[in-house]
């Protein structure tokens, strides 16, 4: 199988990680798993599965590549979200601090920090 698009694959492939590391400190920690957290994971499981199956597709990593590559989207993209990335930069970075300080009491609490910090680190990426 070939990977037509290294930096999706990646960005794919670090969510599903780090899906599947937060399941196994869910199960590790012995907590019960609510109805939104499985509808979350739900989630974020289909949207880094989405990212894997267009980067190693040949017709959706050309797709995805021309439109990166268009320099009229470029420089839409670059105005519209250049102040939306920033804010939410800062409150992943204001969010993982709060929670990392609120997380010696709550498990939760510190590995929902733990996940904002890498939301944080995958956004500087991307």
């Amino acid at each position: 199988m070939k990977i037509y698009h290294k930096k999706n694959f990646i960005i794919g492939l670090l969510g599903e990680l780090l899906l599947i590391a937060l399941l196994m400190f869910r199960i590790r920690g012995g907590g019960s798993v609510s109805f939104p957290q499985v509808c979350t994971l739900l989630m974020w499981l289909i949207v880094c599965g989405r990212i894997i199956f267009r980067s190693l597709s040949q017709k959706h990593a050309r797709e995805d590549l021309a439109l990166e590559r268009d320099e009229r989207n470029l420089h839409i993209r670059l105005k519209v979200c250049r102040l939306g990335l920033q804010i939410t930069q800062a409150l992943c970075f204001i969010g993982g601090i709060a929670l990392y300080y609120f997380g010696s009491d709550n498990y939760d609490c510190f590995l929902l920090g733990a996940g904002l910090f890498i939301a944080l680190a995958i956004f500087c990426l991307a």
